[in-house]
C-alpha cells in the first residue's frame, strides 16, 4: 500500500485501540462497586473525571514530543504504555484510591489523539489532510463504543463463564483483554 494510506489506517486502528482501552474499565464499575470495592455513586464520577484529567496534560506534553520524534512512534509508545496499567489493573485495584491511580494512568492514553492526528497530517496535503484527519478521528473514536459493547456484553460475560460464574475474578481477568488487543495492534 501507499504510505500515506497506511499512515491513515494505522493511525485509526492505534486510536481505535486507545480508546477501547481507555473506556474498558467505565462498564465494569457497577460490577467493582458490587463485588470489591467500597464507593458511592459519586466516587464512580470521580474515577471517570480522574480517567479524563491524565489525558489533558499529556497532550500539552505529546505536541513537542511528536515535533520531534514523529507521531508513529510516539502513539505506539504511549498506547503501550498505557496497556500496562489496565493489564494489571485486576491485580492492582483494591480500594477507592488504587482504582482511581489506575484509572488515572490509563486516561492518560486519551493523549494519542495528538500523535494519531500528527501522522495522518503529515502524510496528507492541504487539501485533503482535513478530510483524512477527521476521518481517522471518528473511527479511532469509535474504540470508546465498542469498549462498551466488547466488555459489557462478550468479554465480562466470557469470563463470567470460564470462572463459574465469579464475578470479582471476571472483572479482574476482563480488563487483560483490552490491553493485550492494544499491544497486539
Amino acid at each position: 500500500g501507499r504510505p500515506h494510506m497506511r499512515a491513515f489506517h494505522g493511525s485509526w486502528i492505534l486510536f481505535n485501540s486507545a480508546w477501547l482501552l481507555w473506556f474498558s474499565m467505565s462498564p465494569l464499575l457497577p460490577i467493582m462497586k458490587e463485588t470489591s470495592i467500597d464507593m458511592t455513586q459519586q466516587d464512580i464520577w470521580l474515577s471517570n473525571m480522574c480517567a479524563l484529567v491524565g489525558t489533558i496534560v499529556v497532550r500539552l506534553i505529546l505536541g513537542p514530543l511528536c515535533d520531534e520524534f514523529g507521531g508513529k512512534d510516539i502513539l505506539v509508545a504511549l498506547l503501550v504504555t498505557c496497556a500496562i496499567p489496565c493489564g494489571l489493573a485486576g491485580a492492582l485495584i483494591h480500594n477507592f484510591a488504587s482504582l482511581v491511580t489506575v484509572r488515572s494512568l490509563i486516561g492518560c492514553v486519551g493523549g494519542t489523539l495528538v500523535p494519531a492526528q500528527f501522522w495522518v497530517s503529515c502524510h496528507f496535503t492541504p487539501e485533503c489532510a482535513g478530510v483524512a484527519m477527521a476521518t481517522a478521528a471518528g473511527w479511532g473514536a469509535l474504540g470508546g463504543g465498542l469498549a462498551q459493547v466488547l466488555m459489557g456484553s462478550i468479554i465480562y460475560p466470557s469470563m463470567l463463564c470460564i470462572t463459574g460464574d465469579d464475578a470479582e475474578l471476571s472483572w479482574r481477568l476482563a480488563l487483560t483483554v483490552p490491553a493485550i488487543l492494544s499491544i497486539s495492534a
